[in-house]
């Protein structure tokens, strides 16, 4: 059973383990993991993929207690930028709040992000919030609780719901450049996603086999004796 457990919890947090997760995980070519963030026992990827429709997206994954990791869940979705700053909300199982993220790739003659958000309350209502955004590394994923980042938005109460629907990108001059990153084309609109299922099974037959295995040492303990 131990084996079976280490075939699921196979994945090393290193940058070749990030690159075998993303590779048998995603249903696309060309992916690199941009940058990547721990948080309470989990690993978040931040992904690029090649070709024209500039596909980004965040992988997540679950640390094992042999010290490696399990792919959770992936989203990823198409972008109308070959660089710049991207961001969205994760869902995390089990009543735990979800977390918004910015990630950024390719920024190195970006030095800031105003980045402009529609915010939902309980109701459906909504209202907009602006957030500008000061870049100190090309590449990054930055992780915010939801508390955390309404408070960055200036917002009084936790929203329901956020998101992100411009971005304008600025160079050392404060001058917008967000057009020499727009792609010729603009993207479809679609997104994917993909969810692993629970290990309860693996589980059971984890205990079942240990439960097993007790039973035998003591009946050949008690053969001996």
């Amino acid at each position: 059973m131990g084996w079976l457990y280490n075939q699921e919890y196979c994945y090393v947090n290193s940058d070749a383990g990030r690159m075998e997760a993303l590779a048998d995980y995603l249903p696309v070519e060309d992916v690199a993991a941009v940058s990547w963030q721990q948080r309470d026992g989990r690993l978040y990827i931040f992904f690029r993929c090649g070709g024209e429709e500039n596909i980004y997206g965040v992988m997540e994954l679950r640390r094992g207690g042999n010290g490696r990791y399990r792919a959770l869940r992936v989203q990823w979705e198409p972008s109308a930028y070959r660089a710049g700053v991207y961001g969205g909300e994760l869902p995390r199982r089990k009543n735990r709040k979800t977390l918004f993220y910015l990630a950024g790739y390719d920024c190195r003659e970006i030095f800031s992000a105003e980045l402009h958000f529609d915010v939902y309350d309980s109701s459906g209502a909504s209202r907009e919030a602006a957030l500008m955004l000061p870049l100190e590394e090309p590449d990054f994923l930055t992780l915010y609780e939801y508390s955390e980042f309404a408070a960055l938005l200036g917002l009084q109460d936790e929203p329901a719901m956020l998101r992100l629907t411009e971005t304008r990108l600025l160079d050392a001059d404060d001058s917008d450049v967000t057009a020499v990153y727009r792609s010729a084309e603009e993207p479809a609109s679609w997104s994917g996603s993909r969810t692993t299922v629970e290990l309860g099974l693996v589980y059971v037959l984890m205990g079942v086999a240990a439960a097993l295995g007790g039973a035998l040492l003591r009946y050949i303990l008690r053969r001996d004796e």
